[in-house]
């Protein structure tokens, strides 16, 4: 392995922040979808729009009250919306779910916030061939396996905020990742696989290059959202747990909140992550 040291620590507040920007950009392929402080919290929503297709809202918030963020979050959203608390350690508060339960919210299934410092890259053999995407070609087979665009044709510039990288096999698609820059950081996103090339070192060598790349590109330190089986692997690659998120929904049967109308999925759609 490789020390590649990297000058600034993550905080949570930090990655927090990456979080919430970074999923903006990655859910703004189809349409903007803006990512804007509001006191102490984070409000992603989509930026004004003429077909009325509007995509739910979504509150990212730290160690705030649930009553404070439920106030501000109804205040400012109009429709739809859900709220992503982000909690130090590997578990979610109990005592804040709780009390979002008894504002009439519903809880989903909580995911760890992990972090890569960029210290230590390890250099992976794999049978996969891992190429950034910077072709049409390219970029079309992959949008065809996810139904859904993944990145703009400006994304193929070597100074672009979001990279894609695509695992080949024998020429086949086997997987693929992206990164996106973030105020001196990187999101990472859209990890992906398919079943018939896993556990071949495939998903390792994807984030081996996009973490290399990350660091060559002027990057301080990497974000991602995991799942639980997601986090194993990832931790053997170098990341480690700095939180956990906990997404809440309101209850639609202790709000009233006006209808939102929203598009059905087509491909030019960005998943949310």
């Amino acid at each position: 392995m490789t020390a590649l040291r990297a000058p600034q620590p993550l905080t949570l507040a930090l990655a927090t922040e990456v979080f919430a920007r970074g999923r903006a950009v990655s859910s703004s392929l189809a349409h903007p979808y803006d990512c804007t402080p509001i006191e102490e919290l984070w409000w992603l929503r989509d930026a004004p729009r003429k077909d009325r297709m509007t995509r739910r809202d979504e509150w990212v918030v730290g160690l705030r009250s649930a009553a404070e963020v439920d106030r501000i979050a109804r205040s400012h959203s109009q429709g739809n919306f859900g709220i992503s608390t982000v909690n130090p350690g590997n578990e979610p508060d109990p005592v804040l779910r709780d009390r979002y339960k008894a504002l009439g919210y519903r809880p989903g299934f909580a995911q760890p916030l992990m972090v890569h410092a960029l210290r230590d890259i390890p250099a992976l053999h794999s049978p996969a061939v891992i190429e950034r995407v910077t072709t049409p070609d390219l970029a079309d087979r992959i949008a065809e396996a996810l139904g859904q665009r993944q990145l703009l044709p400006e994304h193929f510039r070597n100074d672009a905020v979001l990279r894609l990288y695509a695992a080949l096999v024998d020429g086949e698609l086997a997987g693929w990742v992206r990164s996106v820059s973030i105020r001196g950081h990187s999101w990472c996103t859209t990890m992906h696989v398919k079943e018939s090339y896993r556990r071949r070192g495939v998903a390792s060598a994807l984030l081996a290059r996009m973490l290399g790349d990350d660091l060559a590109t002027g990057s301080q330190g990497a974000v991602l959202l995991a799942s639980h089986l997601g986090s194993k692997l990832y931790a053997a690659i170098g990341y480690c747990t700095i939180g956990t998120i906990a997404p809440f929904a309101p209850d639609r049967r202790s709000f009233s909140l006006p209808p939102r109308i929203v598009s059905a999925p087509r491909r030019a759609r960005i998943d949310q992550n």
